[in-house]
This record gives C-alpha cells, sequence and structure tokens, in this order.
C-alpha cells in the first residue's frame, strides 16, 4: 500500500504482488485550517480509519507513507499529526510498521526523475498504463511501486 498523506486530500493505493492496482482512492476534506479542534481530529480519524480499512480489505501486509512536504508551509503541524494517527493505528492494531520515502527518491525510482510537477505526475502514472483518479492517487501509486521493488 502506498500513501500521499494529506489533510484535504490523502490519495491511498493498493498494489498487487504484480504490481496491478487493486484499489486507489482519495480521502478528501474541505476543512479549513482554521475549524475547530474537533473537526480536525475527526478529519484526521476518518482518514486513519479509510486506510485501516483498505489494508484490512485488501489483505495489505507492507505499507510505504510518502515523507513530509516540507514546502508546505504552515501546514506541517497538521501533516505531522496525521502522520501520527496513521503511523499509531497500523502499528496499534496491525503490528505494520510503514516505511517513510521521500516523494523525489520514490520518484526517481519509479519514474526516473525525482522533481516532477504535480500537473504532470498523472500524465506520467497514466503513460505507464495506470488509471488513476488524481495527483494524490497518482502520488500514492509511485509510492506503492517503490515499496512494491523494494521487496522483490
Amino acid at each position: 500500500m502506498g500513501l500521499d498523506l494529506s489533510c484535504t486530500a490523502t490519495g491511498i493505493v493498493v498494489l498487487t504482488q504484480t504490481g496491478q492496482v487493486s484499489h486507489a482512492e482519495t480521502v478528501g476534506s474541505g476543512l479549513k485550517r482554521d475549524a475547530p479542534v474537533r473537526d480536525k481530529v475527526e478529519r484526521l480519524w476518518t482518514i486513519a480509519a479509510r486506510i485501516v480499512a483498505a489494508f484490512d480489505t485488501y489483505g495489505v501486509k507492507d505499507v510505504a507513507i510518502e515523507g513530509y512536504a516540507w514546502g508546505a508551509k504552515g501546514a506541517q503541524n497538521d501533516l505531522a499529526e496525521l502522520h501520527g494517527v496513521v503511523k499509531s493505528q497500523l502499528w496499534r492494531g496491525r503490528k505494520c510498521e510503514p516505511q517513510i520515502v521521500q516523494c523525489s527518491a520514490a520518484r526517481k525510482t519509479v519514474l526516473g526523475a525525482g522533481r516532477i510537477d504535480k500537473k504532470d505526475i498523472v500524465r506520467l502514472v497514466q503513460a505507464r498504463g495506470v488509471t488513476v483518479g488524481d495527483h494524490n492517487q497518482a502520488d500514492a501509486w509511485v509510492v506503492a511501486e517503490w515499496l512494491r521493488l523494494q521487496l522483490e
């Protein structure tokens, strides 16, 4: 499973051992940064619950998460909270310790170039015959494929 974690739109992709996409979704949220704490916590829980549901439904054994987006000024705290919630839920109930990979490293391994604009990522992934709904799923696919290649 590959995860592109974001508090606004998290990409989730599950691959088979042969690299076929068995599940792809984007868990979105229109929540604003100044939303009440309760709403933020519910958003974190909803995202983590969807990830755990996909983990269980598709018999996932290994998970990779795209590392922090250091350029996301002002959003680092929210993203760190999401990372913590997801990692704790994967470990607590499933004893899964996800691997963290920087976006540029995963993209370089899978697509041959580390620095790719968000607007181009969907096109490049689809050129490989992979159907994704948006750039969040495209990034999640890259992370999932990176992990699959590491496990070969």
